[in-house]
């Protein structure tokens, strides 16, 4: 009878034990980010009566025989099920979505909780609303020469700061990155025109226009474009015909002209006459100041003469000196002013040319032999110098005008307008020449002697601007106002070409190391189909920059090199980009890629600002222009105004400059066996032995859950269930108790049978 009591006892004292859980999960149904516990039961020892027992040869076996004497509570856990969430719209407020557990400390301890009730004390402390205890996480790291805020999570936690007031640095503009697209179709339009001979026979002509090196002129990005015309009479693709077009910005024709001629030539530089019989002499040519520009052999034929050399300039005047060297010597002189020497020559007058160590003339005259021995007499001549002394019983002197360009021509006499271009394509001369009886001749300081040159003459300014075609057809190029082609006999019969000004502009506004604002203007123009010195390009643009005065910014390569007007991007077939070169003043292309800016701040920053430009968002495809900078890396200084708390738990700043910026990161700890923690009051728990030691990281890395912010997670306790386990402990309470009551009057019984 005493062992039921026991038992009875026992399962009295579960029941209260269940109760007493199950009231703390009712008492908590709202504390925010509780873990409801249950209860677990279990047997205690059994009181065996008899023992088991094997089976033998005819008799089985039997069950042992035992008597339980009650029951224990086995466990008490914690069920770290996710709880819902509840919108406060509070932006320190966080819920942990997943596993883990905010840290938060009071300055010797970490604790651990799921309840994210947090503000800001009076120091800009995150903190947890009912302790005060500091919230955990890294705070950012300024960057002190980029001024950029990272955060390092391989660091220790620490407190979370948020200050009123904090700034943001200034920071120079260093990049800037382009996007959107550049009109394929802007400038001139190709077009076909169909013109009626005398015969009746329909002639297609095709017009299309390019880009060459001649075609940009002083200044490629001016207002007024010019581009080469492509004329094919006989519709076999190929051009029969050259000339070009110069359009306003409002696509009306400023000027135009049909080439009437091109040649290849060689610049002559020094052409003259001699009476000199021919052969080979030595010759020295002298420029207005004397200088030996030339010291070398001519060949005289037929009483001419010519002498090339790239020392020898276009236009300017030359002593020409030829002779016979009868005498060649060393002299060393032997007192300033005068030299003297023997000679095996003949008593008579000779020409004499005294040269210094350095090749210059020193004396370029005559001089009398004697009985064999000669003197020189010249104030430049210094004692002590060695000299070479050349005579010359065969010499002809004479100054002569360097000539650039010679030729001669089918054109009729007139002045035409000019173009010269170098090997590399580069405009050397752009003016008129004069043709005379089928010949002319250009001089300019930029022909070099003996160097190859293209030169385009072009039709007379004074001439109609009719190509024929075929007898009775005429085309009429338009040399003003509208772009309009027509045929000469049919004035109905037109084309108007379009035309889109082939400049686009787009500005950004960037920032030196004090935070100073400066707008800066990027302006491209289109090329298109277009050759520089000896590259072609298909879909070439040419861009620069400058400010709002509109005085042009540097640009350099990325050596470091400057000394470029323009640079150029070329796109492929499929509209993207794929070179980056620039063009110094004479249109030479760079080796190396240019995508730089360079100016000067100015007193009021620290000087150059470099910025480099990332076109690789950038295509070229038929539509509108919508190229932009939607970015650059530059900023003003800012104060904070306001932060949130995003997923990850970074705590982003929004400052009075329009940027956002990180300013620390709300760590999260996950446990093992985060029911082994151990309770301390306040909705906080510490590590136990069990627990397992906490492993810390940010938000959403590493099986740790997302943060929620404006929100906090309520109570998992679910009332329906802690009500069922409370009648269930009810009635197990009062079942046990009747086994008490029941033993109880067993008892009674038996003791009223000694009455």
């Amino acid at each position: 009878m005493m062992r039921s009591l026991y038992s009875g006892i026992t399962g009295l004292k579960n029941f209260q034990v269940a109760m007493d859980v199950v009231g703390n999960n009712i008492s908590n149904v709202n504390t925010v980010g509780f873990k409801a516990s249950r209860v677990n039961f279990e047997t205690m020892l059994a009181q065996t009566i008899k023992a088991g027992r094997s089976s033998q040869e005819n008799v089985g076996g039997t069950n042992p025989m035992q008597i339980g004497l009650g029951s224990q509570v086995s466990s008490i856990d914690k069920i770290m099920t996710q709880g819902s969430f509840q919108n406060t719209g509070v932006k320190t407020d966080l819920a942990i979505q997943g596993d883990g557990f905010f840290i938060v400390s009071d300055g010797s301890s970490y604790y651990y909780t799921r309840a994210g009730a947090f503000t800001l004390d009076s120091n800009g402390n995150l903190i947890q609303t009912s302790t005060g205890y500091k919230v955990q996480g890294w705070t950012a790291v300024q960057d002190p020469e980029t001024g950029e805020r990272y955060i390092d999570t391989n660091k220790p936690i620490g407190d979370l700061v948020i200050s009123a007031g904090m700034t943001m640095p200034a920071k120079k503009t260093s990049n800037v990155r382009f996007e959107g697209n550049l009109n394929s179709k802007l400038g001139p339009g190709s077009f076909v025109i169909t013109l009626t001979d005398e015969n009746g026979i329909n002639h297609d002509v095709r017009v299309w226009f390019e880009k060459t090196q001649s075609d940009l002129g002083t200044d490629p990005f001016s207002s007024s474009q010019r581009y080469t015309m492509k004329i094919d009479i006989d519709n076999d693709g190929t051009a029969d015909v050259d000339g070009y077009m110069v359009f306003n910005e409002f696509g009306r024709v400023e000027e135009a002209g049909v080439y009437a001629e091109s040649q290849t030539m060689t610049a002559i530089g020094i052409s003259g006459t001699t009476t000199l019989s021919d052969g080979t002499y030595q010759t020295i040519v002298l420029d207005s100041s004397g200088n030996v520009v030339y010291n070398g052999t001519t060949t005289v034929s037929s009483g001419s003469f010519t002498i090339s050399d790239p020392d020898i300039v276009s236009g300017n005047n030359y002593t020409v000196i030829l002779y016979s060297a009868d005498d060649t010597r060393n002299v060393t002189a032997s007192s300033n002013g005068s030299i003297s020497d023997t000679t095996t020559l003949s008593d008579g007058t000779y020409q004499a040319i005294v040269l210094d160590s350095s090749g210059n003339v020193v004396y370029n005259g005559t001089t009398t032999v004697s009985s064999g021995s000669f003197t020189i007499s010249d104030p430049d001549i210094v004692s002590g110098n060695n000299y070479t002394v050349i005579l010359s019983s065969n010499s002809d002197a004479q100054t002569i005008t360097a000539i650039g360009i010679s030729g001669t021509t089918t054109l009729s006499d007139g002045t035409y307008q000019t173009i010269v271009l170098d090997s590399s394509g580069n405009v050397v001369y752009n003016g008129t020449t004069t043709v005379s009886g089928g010949s002319f001749t250009i001089n300019d300081s930029d022909i070099t002697a003996g160097n190859n040159y293209t030169v385009i003459l072009l039709t007379p300014n004074n001439a109609s601007n009719s190509l024929t075609i075929a007898p009775g057809a005429e085309l009429v190029i338009p040399t003003s106002g509208e772009p309009r082609f027509y045929e000469s006999d049919n004035p109905t019969n037109f084309v108007q070409t379009d035309y889109t000004s082939p400049r686009y502009t787009t500005a950004v506004q960037v920032y030196d190391s004090l935070g100073n604002a400066y707008t800066v203007y990027y302006e491209f123009v289109r090329l298109g189909n277009t050759t520089i010195g000896s590259e072609s390009f298909k879909n070439a643009w040419i861009w620069r920059a400058y400010t709002d005065s509109g005085e042009p910014i540097s640009l350099i390569d990325e050596d470091g090199g400057s000394g470029y007007v323009a640079g150029l991007i070329d796109f492929d077939e499929s509209g993207r980009p794929i070179q980056y070169r620039g063009l110094d003043s004479s249109y030479n292309l760079s080796s190396g890629e240019v995508r730089t800016i360079q100016f000067d701040a100015g007193q009021s920053g620290d000087g150059v600002v470099t910025i480099t430009a990332d076109f690789s968002g950038a295509t070229q495809f038929s539509g509108d222009s919508t190229l932009n900078i939607p970015w650059q890396d530059g900023n003003p200084m800012g104060v904070l105004e306001s932060f949130a708390i995003n997923e990850q738990g970074e705590i982003i700043g929004t400052f009075s400059n329009g940027l956002t910026d990180v300013l620390g990161q709300i760590a999260l700890a996950v446990f093992n066996n985060p029911s082994g923690l151990s309770e301390v009051g306040n909705s906080l728990y510490v590590v136990s032995a069990n627990s397992g030691v906490p492993k810390i990281g940010a938000p959403g890395s590493g099986g740790r859950g997302i943060l929620i912010p404006g929100a906090l997670e309520m109570s998992n306790v679910d009332l329906a269930e802690e009500f069922t386990k409370m009648i269930v402990a009810q009635r197990g309470f009062q079942a046990n108790a009747r086994v008490i009551t029941t033993a109880d009057q067993i008892l009674n019984e038996l003791v009223n049978i000694k009455r």
